[in-house]
C-alpha cells in the first residue's frame, strides 16, 4: 500500500469515526431534550393553571369591588335626595355655595396661570 493509499485509508476511518461521533452527540443531545422536556412539561402546565386561576380570582375580585362601589354610590345618592327632599333650603344654599367656591378657585387658578405666562 502506498503513503497516498495510507493516507487516503486513515482520512477515510477518521472521517467515519467523526461522522459516528457527531451522530453519537445528536443521539445524546436529542435524549437529553426528550428527558427535559419529560420534565418541564408538568410544571410549565401546572404553572398556566396557577397563573389562570389567579386571574380568574382577580377578575373576581374586581367584579366584586366593583359591585360594592356601585352599591355605595347608589347608597350616598340616596342619602342625599333624601337630604335634599328633609332640608330643600339648606341644600340649594349649600349647592350655591359649592359653586361660588368652585368658581373662585377656578378664576384665581386662571388668573395664576395668565400672570405666568405674561413674564
Amino acid at each position: 500500500m502506498s503513503a497516498r493509499q495510507a493516507a487516503t485509508s486513515t482520512t477515510t476511518s477518521n472521517g467515519r469515526s467523526l461522522q459516528g461521533s457527531i451522530e453519537s452527540l445528536a443521539d445524546s443531545a436529542e435524549q437529553a431534550v426528550h428527558s427535559l422536556r419529560e420534565r418541564v412539561e408538568p410544571s410549565a402546565s401546572r404553572w398556566a393553571t396557577q397563573a389562570e386561576d389567579l386571574a380568574h380570582r382577580g377578575i373576581n375580585a374586581a367584579r366584586q369591588s366593583s359591585e360594592q362601589l356601585r352599591e355605595r354610590a347608589l347608597a350616598a345618592s340616596d342619602r342625599s335626595l333624601q337630604y335634599v327632599k328633609a332640608e330643600p333650603v339648606k341644600s340649594v344654599l349649600i349647592a350655591a355655595a359649592a359653586g361660588a367656591l368652585l368658581m373662585a378657585v377656578l378664576s384665581a387658578s386662571r388668573s395664576r396661570r395668565n400672570n405666568r405666562s405674561s413674564y
